[in-house]
């Protein structure tokens, strides 16, 4: 799989998005260590964006592959969900 090593902050959540162009198998799973994701089963080409809660303290996001997956990931990002306080 593909890590990003970030200073991610516990408790916070991301948005962690990337392009994948699929030519076999299958993409599994996007995750930020410490934290349980779902299977996402990717298997075509396309833009993909998903919202995680960080839980652990551990600095690392990753993306996983299976063992048949051929392709490219690119265009990774990860950025922090800051929320903003509307002020009367």
């Amino acid at each position: 799989g593909l890590s990003i090593s970030s200073a991610l902050i516990e408790g916070s959540s991301y948005r962690v998005s990337f392009s994948v162009e699929h030519n076999a198998g299958i993409l599994d799973r996007v995750y930020l260590t410490g934290v349980d994701s779902s299977y996402l089963g990717i298997d075509e080409s396309g833009n993909y964006s998903y919202v995680i809660l960080v839980s652990d303290t551990t600095l690392t996001a990753r993306i996983i592959s299976g063992d048949t997956f051929s392709g490219a990931i690119t265009n990774i990002s990860v950025k922090q969900i800051i929320e903003v306080e509307e002020q009367a």
